[in-house]
């Protein structure tokens, strides 16, 4: 969807259209998927899903609407994610406060998955244009095919190697290695269009 498609879309749903808040926060699904991929791992992942936080954003996101402040496709998407980071953070604590599942690495709750600063210093603009492009990305590796989608997300944003990538897919490296390089070649298409 174009730039201008995502703006009227905005503007319908700052006027009161719940269809079109609905478009909006579809279009950003697999943004907010990837995010939830990166914080649930380990044991966390095994117990909370990264659906299920995604669609309990899009219920916060619903009830908390006119919370919103913003009149750009990015500031949207800047807001999401900062609702999306706290629906994040509830369901982690939320499992290890059961205690019903041993969890050997706990997120901080002040740090996102990779250790970083979950709130770190950055202006709104500087914000809004990384969402953007998440976004963009997140858009891009949902028309990938499955198994190309699969191996970049190891690969790119988990960090496995290809040898633990063919293990877990129960393929050979070449394999692999062909997936990723088609993977990577679709997907900078898709990211230059």
């Amino acid at each position: 969807m174009s730039e201008p498609d995502v703006t009227n879309l905005l503007e319908r749903a700052l006027s009161g259209d719940r269809e079109a808040l609905g478009e909006l926060l579809e279009m950003h699904r697999g943004y907010l998927r990837v995010i939830a991929q990166r914080w649930l791992q380990g044991d966390v992942a095994v117990r909370v899903g990264a659906s299920d936080v995604v669609q309990k954003t899009f219920l916060s996101a619903f009830a908390k609407f006119e919370q919103f402040d913003g009149r750009s496709a990015g500031e949207f998407a800047a807001w999401l994610r900062v609702v999306h980071d706290r629906n994040l953070r509830d369901a982690v604590r939320d499992h290890v406060h059961a205690e019903k599942r041993a969890v050997d690495v706990e997120v901080p709750f002040d740090r996102g998955p990779a250790g970083e600063a979950a709130w770190s210093v950055v202006t709104p603009s500087q914000m809004a244009l990384e969402n953007e492009r998440a976004v963009h990305l997140a858009r891009a590796l949902e028309r990938l095919p499955e198994e190309q989608r699969e191996v970049l997300r190891l690969r790119y944003f988990e960090g496995w190697k290809l040898g633990e990538i063919a293990d877990h897919l129960d393929k050979t490296r070449p394999a692999v290695s062909g997936l990723l390089a088609r993977g990577t070649h679709t997907l900078r298409t898709l990211l230059s269009d």
